[in-house]
């Protein structure tokens, strides 16, 4: 499967600072959280966000493995505000890879992203697009998908300005979003 999400390869993309503090919303088994630990550094945090406990657990336990200790698992709802349980404007980036379209209320989801933001702080959302349904049969029902104008709507609305598109791969897209104001 080549064409799939290569996580190096989109951080590789963004500037993420040695020391920053970045959140993994829906880090899931942690693909992304894994490189983002190692990218940040000792002076940096990750927190790393699931509502499946089994899940955190178990990337808990690889962490301690690859001795990484400069991240923070945390089981929360991610649909209400303060679910990430992270104090307000302390997140320079926040990743939300292929959680969106899983999302029952994605404006409070946002709303949550927007107030853990630093102002300059920026939103990365990997979603899966709704055109490579066609071309295999995996990722979400077509009807779960949503088109990255939608996503563009939904962020702008919690008031995060787009940047720009990056690769994500064959089946999906990326979009950088920034935070230009306070809360």
């Amino acid at each position: 499967m080549d064409n799939f999400i290569k996580p190096e390869e989109v951080l590789r993309q963004i500037q993420i600072d040695k020391g920053a503090v970045v959140a993994d919303f829906g880090a899931g088994n942690g693909y992304f959280t894994t490189i983002l630990a190692k990218q940040v550094g000792s002076e940096g945090k990750v927190y790393a966000i699931d509502v499946q406990k089994s899940v955190l657990e178990a990337l808990r336990s690889k962490f301690k493995i690859l001795g990484i200790y400069n991240t923070e698992f945390i089981w929360g709802d991610l649909e209400k505000s303060g679910g990430s349980k992270i104090s307000n404007e302390t997140v320079d980036f926040v990743l939300a890879s292929n959680v969106v379209f899983q999302i029952q209320d994605k404006a409070e989801f946002f709303k949550e992203v927007v107030r853990v933001l630093k102002k300059g702080g920026v939103l990365l959302v990997i979603d899966w697009k709704p055109e490579a349904a066609a071309i295999g049969n995996f990722g979400p029902p077509l009807n779960q998908r949503i088109a990255k104008n939608k996503i563009m709507e939904m962020v702008s609305a919690a008031g995060l300005k787009f940047l720009n598109e990056i690769s994500a791969g064959a089946y999906h897209y990326g979009l950088l979003f920034q935070k230009i104001s306070g809360v």
